[in-house]
């Protein structure tokens, strides 16, 4: 009668679910080697010995995978934090502050070259009797042009922004051609006021003036 194979121990059971685990990342040369441990002809202390073997090389391994896979997940970080360009706070320059202050007095310019100022010549006057005594003689819509916006200034008078300089143009024409507006009001084109320049020449110079 032939003897009974040997059941495995309760160790051996734990081995192989540690092997279970471990086989998922293990290269397939390994797998073999563990699977050698089952043949018949072999004793169950050598099947044991191959199998703690194994075991212990494939947990070596898979702990270098996991270190491997830790160190490519820093370096990526670190190219990525390389491939950031710097913030840094670029300081203007001297030029550039300049033609920003040109552009914003050329923008200012602009605005007043299309605005037209209407003051009475007689004085106690308001201006909502002149902006209503202009509008009964000049009709925008008539003349074909756009107005901005008016708005109330000093001395009764108003100031009329157009859009662009032809209807600027039109607008005082078409005042011009009227004989009661113009024995009653004054329109011009502001001119835009230059600021005083003082020349400091030396110490003595302001001494003498007294600013």
């Amino acid at each position: 009668m032939a003897a009974e194979k040997p059941s495995e121990s309760s160790s051996a059971k734990e081995m192989n679910i540690a092997e279970n685990d471990t086989l998922v990342c293990a290269p397939q040369h390994y797998r073999d080697i563990i699977n050698m441990a089952d043949h018949r002809d072999l004793k169950q202390g050598v099947k044991n010995q191959f199998r703690e073997s194994a075991s212990a090389l494939l947990k070596i391994i898979t702990k270098q995978i996991a270190q491997i896979a830790e160190l490519n997940g820093r370096l990526l970080e670190r190219e990525e934090i390389a491939t950031v360009p710097p913030t840094t706070n670029k300081v203007p320059s001297y030029s550039g502050i300049v033609m920003s202050k040109e552009s914003k007095c050329q923008n200012r310019e602009t605005k007043k070259k299309f605005s037209t100022t209407i003051k009475p010549l007689e004085k106690n006057t308001t201006s909502l009797k002149t902006k209503e005594q202009v509008q009964a003689k000049i009709d925008v819509r008539k003349i074909k042009i756009s107005i901005k916006k008016v708005r109330n200034i000093k001395e009764g008078g108003i100031l009329i922004e157009t859009v662009s300089v032809k209807d600027q143009d039109k607008l005082i024409q078409h005042f011009k051609e009227q004989d009661e507006l113009k024995e009653k009001f004054n329109i011009n084109k502001p001119t835009a006021r230059k600021p005083p320049l003082f020349a400091l020449t030396s110490h003595q110079t302001l001494k003498r003036r007294r600013f």
